[in-house]
């Protein structure tokens, strides 16, 4: 394991609270290695960066939800330049694989904001009963069946 650092945890920690992966921080310059970063985590004596890790993870997911607009808003890739080989001319064509991609990125990152603030992000679901059970009499019902003498013999026959 890598020697803890508190100003290279800190530096790490800001990366993630812009909204990156721990492996994208982990790649800039001067960053701990991916595993490095989860032995710290693990590491009992370390329960404060831990903290301030999950900190950091809420605070990266409004950075996330920014990203959300961001690949919305750009259709820079939805039109791209192709070379018509029949007619050898130039025509500008529909990507559906861009448009794919962007969808992809988009429910990723939904998926990820539902699952790490479900009570923020996630899908609402709520419960209805309709209908009465009177569970005394249920209970009731139940206890003299098991108590009465087994009736399977004589009433098969």
């Amino acid at each position: 394991m890598v020697r803890y650092a508190p100003e290279v945890a800190e530096e790490f920690l800001a990366g993630i609270r812009r909204g990156l992966s721990v492996r994208t921080t982990c790649k800039q310059p001067g960053m701990p290695a991916v595993r490095t970063v989860f032995d710290w985590l693990a590491d009992p004596r370390r329960a404060s960066f831990a903290e301030a890790y999950q900190r950091a993870r809420r605070t990266g997911c409004e950075a996330v939800v920014d990203q959300l607009f961001e690949i919305v808003d750009d259709s820079s890739g939805d039109w791209v330049e192709r070379l018509n080989i029949r007619t050898g001319l130039t025509e500008r064509v529909f990507d559906p694989e861009n448009v794919q991609r962007s969808r992809l990125r988009l429910y990723a990152r939904i998926w990820y904001l539902s699952k790490l603030m479900p009570k923020v992000y996630g899908d609402k679901i709520e419960h209805e009963h309709k209908g009465n059970v009177d569970l005394s009499a249920r209970l009731t019902e139940g206890r003299q069946r098991a108590l009465s003498p087994q009736r399977g013999s004589d009433e098969r026959r």
